[in-house]
């Protein structure tokens, strides 16, 4: 399967970079511009990725992942530009099984993804957060 590396410009004034499968097959956040998109050679999932925790979504929206018996830290997954790491969240069971987002930000009870979800998250919905290294690529 070809991956890419997506560069978008969003409209909170920062860049963001995914490697994803079909750039044209995912609705961005809001008024975000793709500024650049490359092929790349995929690399091996264990030396990018670290599964950071797991957890069953109590719902969700096409915008946000919601789950109730969580007590995150706000910002504590905030994507930041230009950081040696990004977090992610992948939907590992349940409706929406197999998509994975960028996160953008979080708040005490919501993970919101950068870009919106194709089929929504709901309590059905298991999922991991996973930290990419970015200095492995």
């Amino acid at each position: 399967m070809k991956q890419f590396q997506v560069i978008i410009e969003a409209p909170d004034e920062f860049n963001a970079a995914g490697i994803i499968g079909n750039p044209k097959a995912i609705n961005w956040v809001a008024g975000a511009t793709i500024l650049s998109v490359a092929e790349v050679q995929p690399q091996p999932f264990e030396q990018q990725w670290t599964k950071v925790e797991a957890g069953q979504a109590t719902g969700g929206s096409e915008k946000s992942l919601i789950n109730k018996n969580k007590d995150w830290k706000p910002k504590q997954f905030k994507y930041l530009p230009n950081e040696r790491y990004s977090y992610y969240i992948r939907i590992v069971s349940g409706k929406g099984t197999g998509q994975m987002r960028l996160i953008l930000n979080n708040e005490k009870h919501r993970i919101i993804p950068m870009a919106t979800w194709t089929i929504r998250p709901d309590k059905t919905s298991g999922y991991n957060i996973i930290q990419r290294d970015h200095s492995i690529m």
